[in-house]
């Protein structure tokens, strides 16, 4: 008695396999190399791809920063001569507090010209967030202008609005940086 073969319920791959002619079974072997290196291709530029558009950022950004550091410089200036100026009850730095506040407005105008483009190309919500707070701030220093020149504001609410605004907009180069 010979030895009885078993079919075994279902797929049989072997079966299978020997049914695909020689030709298809050469391509199929040669396809699947090709579709992984392809895969690993096709990952790779888009990886590149979003190291380019970062780096297009960066540069964009790169090309606001004058801007910028001015403002943050005439904020500074602004800031230390209010501070004089609420140190001596308003004898001192009169003219030149006004002065430097026509510095700093040309300085917030330039820069609120290019932080448009800047929040639409910000690819970090915490830069936008941080840019946004920082003009917003810029845009209601007229209430802190106003209270050192009635000598109402305290020197260190005054001080620490300004460093708040310095800060944030300085912290944006930094987060920009990191991206």
């Amino acid at each position: 008695m010979g030895a009885i073969s078993k079919k075994r319920p279902g797929f049989d791959l072997q079966y299978a396999i020997s049914r695909v002619p020689v030709r298809a079974r050469i391509l199929i072997l040669a396809l699947v190399p090709l579709a992984g290196l392809l895969l690993i291709s096709f990952l790779e530029m888009s990886g590149e791809l979003k190291t380019e558009e970062a780096s297009k950022q960066t540069a964009m950004f790169a090309q606001k920063i004058p801007a910028l550091s001015a403002l943050v410089h005439e904020l500074q200036k602004e800031r230390g001569m209010s501070a004089g100026f609420l140190d001596s009850l308003g004898q001192n730095f009169s003219s030149e507090l006004t002065a430097q506040r026509f510095a700093t407005d040309a300085a917030a105008g330039e820069f609120g010209m290019q932080a448009g483009m800047i929040l639409e190309m910000a690819m970090n919500e915490e830069l936008s967030s941080q840019l946004t707070h920082a003009l917003g701030k810029i845009d209601l220093m007229v209430d802190m202008r106003s209270g050192v020149s009635r000598l109402e504001t305290p020197k260190g609410e005054m001080v620490a609005y300004y460093s708040d605004i310095i800060s944030e907009l300085l912290a944006n180069v930094q987060l920009q940086v990191s991206v």
